[in-house]
């Protein structure tokens, strides 16, 4: 209504203008005649004179009509040129669970199936612990569905505060939020969802530094785990990454065939395997059990392979 009236406001002002002047315009005239120059008054028509106004203000009201037509187009174009702000960047584009893969291991899945159960193993702190506290305060965005058929939604930063992501009760599939107290106020949201460039700026991708080979030359046995690490020229770390499982997978292979022999102190865990084993069950590997130096290092020449910290000679300077 207000572009309207601006637009025929001229026009309703000319009107005015021209009512005034067949009213009072002689009056007028003669009135202001003295103070108009000698060369206008020798216009022709005093019409001529009194329509000036009017054409002034048809002209004026016209101008500012095209401005305010042009200004939102303008604005659009100056807008666009403007950088992006990083709200307008992060958009979900990525699992949750693909998310807790990667602060976990480091890497992006790939395909094969990885379980954040790992992180229980070990006893390190849950990767979705971690995404929770950074999306408590805002440095990650999380979206989710208040229900499976529902638009997904920006969740805020404060729902975080009283809320907690489920990524265990379907391992499988995706993950959804549950209450950190039975009495926690709010909704569920399903098929959480967050922004990968966010996610790796928030926790860069792991780099894996060299053994410290001082400390480790002095040990004369070592946790199969931290073997597992040491074998591929790694310092040992809290948990696992595809690599150093891959590596673990292949020592639990020889504890199994008996070609690398373990120190288990705990005899119930050794009779227990004992049974497991005659009933045809697959022994999983301790982390924590111990290997001689000597047993690696005879497992090592049965493979062909020279570890370096196992190996001097065979260590990047």
């Amino acid at each position: 209504m207000g572009k309207v009236f601006q637009i025929i406001w001229p026009w309703i002002s000319s009107a005015i203008w021209w009512v005034a002047d067949r009213i009072w315009g002689d009056r007028v005239f003669e009135s202001v005649k003295p103070m108009i120059p000698e060369e206008i008054l020798n216009i022709p028509t005093r019409e001529l004179i009194t329509w000036v106004p009017t054409i002034v203000l048809v002209s004026i009201g016209i101008l500012i009509a095209i401005k305010k037509t042009k200004t939102p187009e303008i604005s659009k174009i100056q807008n666009s040129a403007l950088p992006p702000t990083s709200a307008s960047i992060a958009r979900r584009d990525i699992k949750m669970r693909d998310a807790l893969m990667f602060i976990e291991t480091g890497k992006w899945p790939d395909g094969h199936t990885y379980s954040l159960m790992a992180a229980h193993k070990t006893g390190g702190e849950l990767p979705s612990n971690r995404m929770r506290e950074a999306t408590k305060y805002g440095e990650v965005k999380v979206w989710g569905k208040p229900s499976h058929n529902a638009q997904y939604d920006l969740i805020p930063a404060d729902y975080w505060k009283i809320w907690k992501i489920d990524w265990h009760s379907n391992p499988d599939g995706e993950c959804q939020t549950e209450r950190v107290e039975s009495h926690s106020d709010g909704f569920k949201y399903y098929d959480l969802m967050v922004n990968k460039a966010e996610i790796e700026n928030r926790w860069p991708p792991k780099t894996h530094p060299r053994p410290d080979y001082a400390k480790w030359d002095k040990l004369s046995d070592f946790r199969l785990d931290h073997a597992a690490c040491l074998w591929i020229d790694r310092e040992p770390s809290q948990h696992l990454d595809d690599d150093e499982t891959a590596v673990f997978r292949k020592l639990e292979s020889h504890v199994s065939n008996r070609t690398l022999e373990v120190k288990r102190d705990d005899l119930r865990e050794v009779i227990s395997d004992a049974f497991r084993k005659a009933d045809g069950y697959v022994v999983k590997a301790n982390p924590e059990w111990r290997v001689e130096r000597s047993s690696l290092l005879s497992l090592a020449v049965t493979l062909g392979e020279k570890p370096p910290f196992l190996y001097k000679k065979e260590r990047i300077k």
